[in-house]
């Protein structure tokens, strides 16, 4: 064999050689973790450890809900409190991005439609500001009548942190936090059932 020949043969070989490193180095790469994402839970919205305020209190279930001022997308002002005494409360988070949610705020508005005189609905997102008007649009287009709030401070959600939306937080008339609900269920009058015993 020639000069060239036994030249072309070792080049064939490196190659060979570097293509079965490659193969081997990508085989044993750390793989991604799996999405998070199902079909009834969005996690990874708030996946983050939270910086609390030294004045604010986590809510938690039995103990008193803690109270929020916060404009609507409409300019109107909501306080938490105001409600209290009077109605139940169901806050939701949300985002415009979550498949879930979509399925979900449809069935809160037929809901708040029956039960609007006994429950009120608060829906919350805590998309960034870019969001502001594909949140009004998707509010619009859903025919939504109880108040929503876009929180990109994430305010509201520091006081009820959650890994996951939609994420239901139940507070009864006297102002207690009765219980939470992590995804999306069709069973949403089971779960005001469950929560506030009506």
């Amino acid at each position: 064999m020639g000069g060239v020949g036994k030249g072309c043969l070792a080049l064939g070989l490196i190659g060979l050689l570097a293509l079965a490193w490659v193969v081997y180095s990508a085989s044993n790469l750390e793989r991604p973790a799996e999405s998070e994402f199902t079909d009834t839970t969005v996690s990874n919205y708030l996946d983050y450890a939270p910086e609390f305020n030294e004045n604010v209190q986590v809510a938690r279930k039995g103990s008193p809900a803690e109270d929020f001022t916060y404009p609507t997308i409409s300019g109107q002002v909501i306080r938490l409190s105001d409600y209290i005494g009077r109605k139940h409360v169901i806050l939701d988070f949300w985002a415009t991005w979550c498949d879930p949610c979509r399925r979900e705020l449809p069935e809160l508005q037929d809901f708040y439609e029956e039960h609007g005189d006994q429950i009120e609905i608060i829906a919350i997102t805590s998309e960034g500001a870019s969001a502001k008007q594909a949140i009004k649009q998707m509010v619009a287009s859903m025919g939504l009548r109880f108040p929503v709030m876009h929180d990109p401070s994430r305010e509201i959600s520091r006081i009820y942190p959650t890994r996951g939306i939609p994420f239901l937080v139940f507070i009864d008339i006297d102002g207690t936090l009765r219980a939470t609900f992590t995804g999306y269920s069709n069973r949403l009058d089971e779960l005001v059932a469950e929560a506030f015993g009506i």
